[in-house]
């Protein structure tokens, strides 16, 4: 039997190569071999009065009027209002017991009519204005779903969370993406890779030619613990939590694009050897502006000295086109 481990990776595997309409039902379809059951609603919504209003909702071996009348009768369901109470903990219940009595005869009904004898529900708790996201799964036989399923769920939700996560934002947002590039990987708290698009790794060896493709630098994992993005000399790197993991997104940086046309001057005059007065003399302004331009120069593509400066318009082939740029009738100030 394949380790529990192995079906995990397996999942963001999934994530990455699955089209965006096609990932929950297949990710249903993976479940399934974790966790027998015959039927599943995977979807969003958010809770209110004790109620769920489902906003987006995929439906795996049971009539997709479901979703209609449940909506009509959540009211009547003690089991909601448990589930919104704790949703990052699973919950097995026994339909035949919890609807049991004259009480919940609503909700008796619409359990046999879809054959849901047993249920097991997990999901996440709204962040902000984040809708949760839940599954339920069904089982229409006498079996109920067992605390070693109530286990296996519990512990695969975190990754099935993140997984949505990441299949969602590369598949969803790639092509809204205006230029330069960027691309996507899952991480763990050690910074090693869990998932990565290839273009990740290719955007990554342009700032660490000799890094591996197993782990994130030192330099970039110490940005990511400390919440803060990483601006290099080709790529800027940021990264979000995502449960126990991180969704790390990398960008080609283009050198000088986030520079005035006053800093770009500056820049490519000082990166082609001329000093503070030099570049003064050249822009008709005083060496004190000069530096305190350069100093912007720097904060705004996160280097910290000339050499790298250099490095970073070189890389784009930018440093004659900057200079070109002198205004050459500009007049002295008085």
């Amino acid at each position: 039997m394949r380790s529990f481990a192995g079906e995990l990776a397996d999942l963001h595997r999934l994530a990455a190569t699955t089209a965006a309409q096609d990932f929950p039902a297949e990710l249903i379809g993976h479940l399934r071999r974790w966790i027998g059951f015959d039927g599943a609603v995977l979807g969003t919504g958010m809770p209110a009065d004790d109620t769920l209003r489902i906003a987006t909702a995929t439906v795996h071996g049971r009539d997709e009027a479901i979703l209609q009348e449940y909506a009509a009768v959540s009211h009547e369901d003690p089991v909601t209002a448990a589930f919104l109470g704790r949703p990052g903990r699973p919950i097995a219940v026994d339909a035949g017991t919890t609807y049991a009595g004259p009480q919940h005869g609503v909700m008796a009904r619409f359990a046999r009519r879809h054959d849901l004898r047993h249920l097991l529900l997990c999901g996440d708790a709204p962040q902000g204005d984040a809708p949760m996201r839940w599954i339920v799964l069904y089982r229409g036989t006498r079996e109920g779903f067992d605390r070693q399923a109530m286990a296996r769920i519990g512990a695969a939700w975190a990754h099935v969370s993140c997984a949505l996560d990441l299949q969602r934002a590369r598949w969803n947002r790639r092509p809204a993406l205006p230029e330069p590039v960027r691309a996507l990987a899952l991480v763990d708290a050690g910074g090693s890779y869990h998932v990565a698009d290839p273009l990740f790794h290719e955007l990554m060896a342009r700032e660490w030619p000799q890094a591996g493709h197993l782990h994130l630098p030192a330099v970039a994992k110490a940005a990511m613990a400390g919440g803060m993005p990483f601006h290099g000399q080709a790529i800027t790197l940021s990264s979000r939590r995502l449960g126990v993991q991180w969704l790390c997104e990398a960008q080609a940086r283009r050198s000088g694009a986030a520079l005035s046309p006053r800093e770009q001057a500056v820049a490519g005059l000082f990166a082609s050897g001329r000093t503070h007065k030099e570049v003064a003399k050249a822009l008709h302004t005083s060496p004190h502006t000069v530096r305190a331009q350069l100093a912007q120069v720097y904060r705004k593509l996160g280097i910290q000295d000339k050499t790298a400066l250099v490095r970073c318009l070189a890389a784009q082939g930018e440093d004659a086109s900057l200079s070109s740029q002198v205004p050459r009738s500009s007049p002295a100030p008085r």
